[in-house]
């Protein structure tokens, strides 16, 4: 599948708008910290339904930090949430409406930068087929992260956690 004339303009353009409105919600000025703090004692970023409805968007905004680079929490429940049952339905149709999406830019991706690269490698080792070079390179690349963490445990001492993920 090509890439469309056009789609990188789309994807910078949304990439602005959601680094915009992450930028307005992290300007908003709240209260007292360590009153805030007191007062939500007992909260988590886990049950969020047990905050009070009021309080959830400044909640959200002050306990609950994310390295996502899109707040979706954030935005629920500061800017879709205090709407209504309306905008959260709206807001969900998006986020489906977007999913397709993210889906093709994947499929491209794969499809530009992947794919001739493992052409490249199957060609150049002999008698390794296209199929066998991708499968081989895509389960090497699927346990890099797991092996680089066992690695990681072992050497800080915590055995039991790496031979609790080699095991399962």
């Amino acid at each position: 599948m090509p890439v469309m004339r056009g789609e990188g303009f789309r994807l910078v353009l949304l990439y602005l708008c959601a680094c915009l409105s992450y930028a307005s919600l992290e300007d908003t000025a709240h209260g007292d910290v360590k009153k805030l703090a007191e007062a939500w004692e007992g909260y988590s970023c886990d049950r969020l339904k047990d905050v009070p409805e009021s309080q959830r968007c400044q909640f959200v905004t002050e306990e609950c930090r994310s390295d996502s680079r899109v707040p979706y929490t954030e935005w629920y429940y500061c800017s879709v949430a205090p709407y209504g049952v309306f905008a959260t339905g709206g807001f969900m149709m998006l986020l489906a409406c977007v999913l397709p999406l993210l889906f093709c830019l994947l499929g491209n991706t794969a499809e530009l930068y992947f794919s001739p690269t493992m052409s490249l490698v199957s060609q150049t080792i002999p008698k390794m087929r296209p199929r066998f070079a991708g499968v081989t390179f895509v389960a090497m690349g699927n346990g890099a992260p797991d092996l680089s963490a066992n690695i990681s445990a072992i050497r800080s001492g915590q055995v039991a956690l790496s031979a609790g993920a080699f095991t399962g």
